[in-house]
């Protein structure tokens, strides 16, 4: 459950980029910050997969925490925090 709610925030975060970026400069510029949202995940994700089981028992924290959601949350955690920097310019109010 845990995983689902973190997918569908990044579905919301890509849309939101993706229609603010399209606003500020171009439509290309917009599907540009859209792949790199999802290259950076997909890497990071895979990264972290081959990181983190070694430290972290495959059950995690039990049924509804598991090691997939563990790694969703450190994963998710790490992006929020790269995003706010490379985008809090295009939010801030003027």
């Amino acid at each position: 459950m845990v995983s689902a709610v973190l997918f569908a925030a990044h579905l919301f975060f890509i849309a939101l980029i993706f229609v603010k970026r399209y606003q500020i400069e171009s439509f290309s510029n917009g599907i540009l910050n859209v792949c790199f949202i999802i290259i950076f995940f997909t890497v990071l994700w895979s990264v972290s997969y081959s990181i983190f089981p070694a430290f972290i028992n495959e059950k995690g924290l039990g049924l509804y925490y598991n090691l997939d959601d563990i790694i969703m949350s450190i994963v998710s955690t790490i992006e929020a925090i790269l995003y706010y920097l490379i985008y809090k310019d295009d939010f801030d109010n003027k």
